[in-house]
């Protein structure tokens, strides 16, 4: 029996998705440093974050790639899992709070880096790690046909990986 090995892609959810800049700046929680105030960003903060324009049909597009899960970085305040949270389950209505075993909070994104695992994130050193790692990265600039044009070529150009069942000698075809 053989099987081809699917992609898992990984999606940011802040930057990618969610409209994390302008949900920000509509709120003023930016300070003159231009860093963000955490300690203002509350759970309703994180919950009611925007989405990107296009971001569901972005969402679906990648889903045709390979098993799709979100991966985010925390943000510094004691909101933000809980508030991203109900964020995917509104982004996912369908699904509920099924959604949430496909959501992933970790700073340390690179520890899920695979050979066959895809990093779409906004933050170059993100992507850096995760490569570094082992893992494929797509840096997302903004533009979700650009970045689907990525993956669709990264899909594509590498080979699924095919394995051969233990019962079947290696010398058959």
């Amino acid at each position: 029996m053989i099987f081809q090995k699917k992609f898992e892609i990984f999606l940011d959810m802040d930057g990618v998705l969610s409209n994390f800049d302008h949900h920000l700046d509509a709120h003023g929680y930016r300070k003159e440093n231009g860093t963000p105030d955490w300690d203002r960003m509350d759970y309703e903060w994180w919950a009611t974050m925007p989405a990107l324009d296009g971001a569901r049909d972005f969402y679906d597009a990648v889903k045709g790639s390979g098993e799709t899960y979100f991966l985010t970085s925390p943000g510094l305040s004691s909101g933000c899992f809980g508030g991203k949270a109900h964020w995917i389950t509104q982004f996912l209505p369908e699904q509920g709070k099924f959604a949430l075993a496909r959501l992933t909070v970790t700073k340390n994104k690179h520890f899920l880096a695979r050979p066959n695992r895809i990093l779409i994130d906004d933050t170059p050193e993100k992507i850096e790690k995760w490569v570094e790692a082992g893992g494929i990265g797509i840096l997302h600039k903004g533009d979700y046909s650009e970045t689907l044009a990525r993956l669709q070529q990264i899909v594509k150009k590498k080979p699924d990986a095919k394995v051969r069942s233990r019962n079947k000698p290696k010398n058959q075809p």
